[in-house]
């Protein structure tokens, strides 16, 4: 590497800066996360879209880029109906709820893959206080 900041750093150093890195977006800690982006830093989005460090932590401020994701394991049945409908039978899944509004199911097989991936804003069937209980 040729930054001085990160030259000599062992993998396990390394690491925690990424960790602290993270952190700092997640928590909307802009101070922090402002010291640990390069001054040329860009995001590129899945989509295409550009934007420069400054931009990018405008973003993560106002809350348009949240990287808060709940995880929830649970026994239960999965239904989905939209373009296609989907059940999957009850058992034991990992429900991950991303910031975005978006849900991805997995099972305990053991992949990394989910089995299915809503991308819609999720509404639970009969409402999220019936599905909360």
């Amino acid at each position: 590497m040729d930054d001085p900041y990160v030259d000599g750093m062992s993998e396990g150093a390394l690491a925690d800066l990424e960790r602290r890195r993270l952190r700092a977006l997640v928590e909307a800690d802009l101070a922090v996360a402002h010291q640990l982006h390069a001054d040329d830093f860009q995001l590129i989005t899945p989509s295409g879209d550009s934007f420069s460090k400054e931009e990018y932590l405008q973003h993560v401020a106002s809350g348009e880029i949240d990287y808060v994701v709940r995880l929830v394991v649970a026994r239960c049945e999965v239904r989905y109906t939209g373009r296609l409908t989907a059940v999957l039978p009850e058992a034991v899944r990992l429900l991950v709820f991303k910031s975005d509004g978006s849900v991805l199911v997995h099972d305990d097989s053991g992949g990394f893959k989910p089995l299915n991936c809503i991308r819609r804003v999720f509404r639970p069937e009969g409402g999220f206080r019936r599905w909360a209980s």
